[in-house]
């Protein structure tokens, strides 16, 4: 047997009526795949000469080609460009050059237009001259009326077909024209009916063949169907059951033609037709049973037509008017439970989940009850019943009952499981295959991410296994799986494995979107968001966002035809666009994409809020996050605590993923109010973020111990910021505490500066030196793996020790630490002037007065001259604040009068100059910033008594300090 289709559907996956040795042949038949083209230049270019020359020698055969040199013809005929949507089959290369070798031909067509109706015109001038001396009444009509006829007829056979004779003849009476012409219709309708019968070849069973390829014709009874209105209700009301089935499926598939081809107009216009047709005509269930078993489970342009479609074959299927022994006939109750479950496919393609829910539901309920009879169940009986429990385990996935979904999926894998080890199992494994892949996206939700990884590796197998036998059937879900599996890799830090799988599936659905894009462009585009997210991980961001703005591209059409379907992975999109513009330093750029992602969400919001509002919640926290960058505080505060307020309104338990989101929209709220001088507030944030890292954190201790520790760090630094250093203290201990149980040498350092900081600040050295020191040595082993990174933080945390060891007089300590902080420095001030030529200049000072301490006074005097050169080459002096340039003069002048200690006096009254002009400033800054400035203006006055007396000033000195005094 040779079984052959222009499409796979049900008829492969589930074969209604089909026995089990039906089920056996389909499950080992071997397959022979019509593959597509190459994308190779050389492989479309060979199957284009082969078209030419098969063409070109069969056209040189027929008598109406004269004297056309067909070899020239074909010359001129040129290999296409590279593939486009729908142009990657030997078909459309084969119909390509058949029309422009027709334009070559004896009698080419003026008008420049596509193939398809160029072809069909070629195609017309074939009917008109087999139908030349046909008595088809043309009177008033002329040429026209003929030629109008004549499309109506083929249009006749490709919709509706006929198996006989009288048929033949019934349906070409129902043209609208001869319908109304009486007894010289009848005879018309005779003549065109034969005529049709001679045109073209009928296959077994048929009294008429059809136009062919299937594209033109489906193409041409779907234009005149447009073209005479009248046409489809009239041919709809007289026809059989299988022509009206085979009348829905032609103009269906039209559509998806039409779609494929960039003519979203046409597409429209045949289903408005099809639908007025529908509204018009009383379609009993077998009829709408068979079509809805032909649509496609995927089709963009079809989803709200199937929907229909589903919801009539369910109001025909329901027990209406019918006598009660129809509530226990096991074959009604099965076509009802049939319609439930397309009804639930139908409208989840539609996006309308609560229906597809309630459906799934009914449809699950009414297979239990019979499962549950005394009475043997077939074997596909149980397999529709692993299928219900598939489709409830879809919809409450989509709906976030995610308990329920594991519940439904879980006894879908176990009757699977069951079905599989009988020796049919292989018709089952594509089912197999879902159930298991589901399994691990309803883990992932539920933050069982080992079981998760697990199962998206098996289900990768069995996608691979089933695509190594039928490619055309399984290599969408095989992708899928890619995809899935990719992120397991991705979680684990994997990074360079992730992309290789989503490449791999980004291949594979780009070949598959060529050839229909209306099935395949959502998944080409949601595999391309996975494969941005891996090149971003690698810090490929310019091509991540490349990826990101194509697949947008793709999808946003269809997301503005259906929302609740593609606004989800269209949100996520523009989400990751915006970070990833955001990370190479655009943030103004970002903000368009992130404004649109938060109303795609909020949109998403209103219809599913425990769905989307942590994901509302995660784009608001961005946003609010660029503002920050862009220095927009108080717009940033708003949108911080915008996101802060979604993921409380959230009425689910928030996964783990969804909290680290919430705690970091809490911590960046924290940083903004502390920005605003708003330190209180932002304790209290940052208090919400600890408890949440807390539960986290007992909840799973490896992934979440480090963001415990990290929070509460941050949590005593803002207490530390408020001078409650106690506090600050104890939470920095216990922080510091979590970090040695993590291998994370970077935030170890870090904390152990941050506590040694607060000690060395509360004049308490002899317990900031052991933190500083193991600091240090931390930083000293970063710097040696990642210089770039860990520099500045090396030269600040020597500057710190040194600090700590002049508070206890530890002065060869000092000079060392001193020492490498200017050592480490020097570079960083090439590479980043700015930033850090008041670090050193602050570090040649510590120096210079170490190294007088410690009795190295010639190289104590050299680094303070150093020092003030350094100072005087100072950038931007008056843009700084009178009470900073008034601490570096007073640090200036008490440098000098340490270092200049038993110089000569000229040496001395260097100190004199800084230490005046410190106490002009600070005066300054205290009458700017009363009483908190009096402490600043102190302190200068007290080093200006210290140099006058050094210089011998009693005078002045005793002015300076009761000036210090008052």
């Amino acid at each position: 047997m040779l079984l052959l289709s222009r499409s796979v559907g049900t008829w492969l996956t589930e074969a209604h009526g089909a026995g089990h040795h039906g089920h056996e042949l389909l499950a080992t038949a071997k397959e022979i795949k019509l593959t597509a083209l190459s994308d190779s230049q050389d492989a479309r270019e060979r199957a284009v000469d082969a078209a030419v020359r098969g063409f070109s020698r069969m056209l040189a055969q027929m008598p109406e080609s004269g004297a056309v040199d067909w070899r020239a013809a074909a010359a001129a005929v040129l290999p296409p460009g590279p593939p486009g949507p729908g142009h990657d089959s030997a078909l459309t290369v084969q119909m390509d050059v058949l029309t422009a070798l027709l334009q070559h031909g004896p009698a080419p067509l003026e008008d420049a237009e596509q193939p398809l109706p160029l072809l069909l015109r070629h195609e017309e001038r074939y009917w008109k001259s087999t139908a030349s001396g046909l008595p088809l009444g043309a009177g008033a009509h002329g040429d026209g009326g003929r030629l109008s006829l004549l499309r109506d007829a083929v249009a006749v056979a490709t919709l509706c077909g006929a198996a006989h004779e009288e048929e033949a003849l019934t349906t070409v009476l129902a043209l609208p024209t001869l319908a109304a012409a009486g007894t010289e219709g009848a005879g018309i309708a005779a003549e065109l009916s034969h005529w049709l019968c001679r045109l073209y070849p009928a296959p077994d069973g048929q009294f008429w063949g059809q136009l062919q390829p299937d594209r033109l014709a489906e193409y041409q009874a779907a234009r005149r169907v447009l073209e005479n209105e009248r046409l489809l209700p009239a041919l709809f009301a007289r026809a059989s059951q299988a022509q009206r089935v085979r009348t829905l499926d032609v103009l269906a598939r039209s559509a998806v033609l039409h779609a494929n081809a960039g003519r979203g107009g046409g597409a429209d216009a045949v289903l408005r037709r099809l639908e007025e047709v529908l509204d018009a005509a009383s379609v009993p269930a077998p009829v709408l049973r068979a079509h809805s078993d032909a649509l496609p489970q995927t089709s963009h342009v079809l989803s709200h037509y199937a929907l229909r479609i589903a919801e009539d074959l369910h109001r025909a299927c329901q027990f209406v008017n019918q006598p009660l022994s129809a509530l226990n006939d096991p074959v009604a109750r099965g076509d009802r439970a049939w319609a439930w479950q397309n009804l639930a496919l139908r409208c989840r393609g539609a996006g309308r989940w609560e229906r597809a829910y309630k459906a799934a539901s009914a449809a699950l309920a009414l297979r239990r009850a019979s499962a549950g009879e005394d009475r043997p169940v077939p074997l596909e009986a149980r397999a529709d019943l692993a299928r219900s429990w598939l489709e409830l385990a879809r919809c409450a996935l989509a709906l976030g009952h995610l308990d329920e979904a594991l519940d439904a999926v879980n006894t879908a894998h176990g009757l699977l499981d069951a079905l599989t080890t009988r020796a049919n199992g292989d018709a089952f494994e594509r089912d197999r295959a879902e159930a298991v892949r589901l399994q691990s996206i309803v883990l992932w939700h539920l933050d069982r991410l080992e079981e998760s990884d697990r199962l998206a590796g098996e289900a990768l197998g069995l996608s691979r296994r089933l695509v190594s036998r039928r490619p055309d059937l399984h290599a969408a879900l095989h992708a899928r799986n890619l995809r899935d599996h990719a992120l397991s890799f991705w979680r684990m830090g994997q990074y360079e494995a992730a992309r290789a799988q989503d490449e791999e599936a980004v291949t594979t659905l780009r070949a598959l979107t060529r050839g229909n894009p209306d099935a395949h462009t959502a998944d080409l585009a949601v595999c391309l968001l996975s494969l941005a997210v891996d090149l971003a991980n690698l810090h490929r961001y310019e091509e991540s966002a490349d990826l990101e703005r194509e697949a947008i591209g793709l999808l946003r059409p269809l997301a503005d035809d259906l929302p609740e379907v593609h606004g989800p992975d269209l949100a996520q999109l523009l989400h990751n666009l915006a970070w990833d513009l955001q990370t190479l330093g655009r943030p103004s750029d970002a903000l368009p994409s992130l404004r649109e992602a938060v109303e795609v969400r909020r949109r998403l919001t209103e219809r599913r809020p425990d769905v989307f509002l942590p994901q509302l919640g995660s784009s608001l926290g961005t946003l609010g996050y660029l503002y920050e960058v862009l220095d927009h505080m108080d717009v940033a505060v708003d949108h911080y605590e915008q996101a802060l307020s979604a993921y409380e309104r959230a009425a689910r338990t928030l996964t783990r993923a969804d909290r680290a989101d919430q705690v970091r929209a809490a911590e960046n709220l924290g940083w903004a109010l502390e920005k605003l001088d708003r330190a209180k507030d932002a304790i209290r944030v940052q208090r919400d973020a600890v408890r949440i890292c807390r539960q986290l954190a007992g909840e799973n201790p490896e992934r979440f111990t480090l963001t415990l520790a990290r929070a509460l760090n941050r949590y005593g630094n803002l207490y530390g910021a408020i001078e409650k250093n106690v506090t600050q203290r104890i939470l920095l201990r216990e922080a510091l505490d979590l970090t040695r149980r993590t291998d994370s040498r970077t935030d170890l350092a870090l904390c152990l500066y941050d506590l040694g900081l607060s000690y060395e600040g509360d004049n308490l050295p002899s317990h900031a030196i052991p933190l500083l020191e193991e600091g240090r040595d931390l930083y000293e082993q970063l710097v040696r793996s990642d210089p770039e990174t860990h520099r500045a933080m090396l030269a600040e945390i020597c500057s710190r020790l040194a600090s700590a060891a002049l508070r206890i007089s530890d002065w060869p300590q000092a000079v060392r630490a001193t020492e490498r902080a200017v050592a480490v420095r020097r570079p960083l001030l090439r590479a980043d002037r700015a930033a850090q030529e008041t670090e050193l200049l602050g570090d040649l000072f510590q120096l210079a007065m170490a190294r007088s301490r410690a009795g190295h006074r010639a190289a104590a005097w050299r680094t303070a001259l150093e020092a003030e050169e350094v100072f005087r080459s100072l950038a931007g002096w008056t843009d700084r604040s009178a009470a900073t340039r008034a601490g570096l003069l007073r640090r200036q002048a008490r440098m000098f009068l340490v270092c200049a200690r038993g110089r000569p006096y000229r040496d001395n009254v260097r100190a004199l100059a800084p230490a005046r002009e410190a106490v002009r400033l600070a005066r300054q800054a205290a009458e700017e910033n009363w009483p908190e400035g009096a402490a600043d203006l102190r302190k200068a006055l007290k080093v200006l008594t210290d140099v006058h007396i050094r210089l011998g000033r009693p005078v002045e000195a005793t002015t300076a300090w009761h000036r210090s005094a008052v």
